[in-house]
């Protein structure tokens, strides 16, 4: 039977090479899930920047209002409002 020495430097070199592969594991899975999280914060905003930029909405291409909101839906409001005035002329 083969009996197997553990001598102190290669146990405490075990432990710490443990021991850091434990943090790194934990460490990137925290790190992605954060990665994602500010990622998906992030994006409507930059969405609406590229938009003011370029003049042009960056999904599907429909020009974007001066001072209007980025988006591609019209205000209610305005869509209200000529609607009402084609009505009465």
């Amino acid at each position: 039977m083969i009996e197997v020495v553990w001598d102190t430097p290669g146990a405490l070199l075990m432990i710490i090479f443990v021991a850091f592969f434990v943090g790194y594991a934990i460490g990137r899975r925290q790190g992605k899930r954060e990665g994602f999280t500010e990622g998906v914060r992030f994006s409507p905003l930059e969405m609406r920047r590229q938009t003011w930029e370029q003049g042009h909405c960056v999904i599907c291409g429909s020009e974007s209002g001066g001072d209007r909101r980025s988006g591609c839906a019209p205000d209610r409001k305005e869509s209200a409002d000529s609607l009402g005035t084609e009505a009465l002329s």
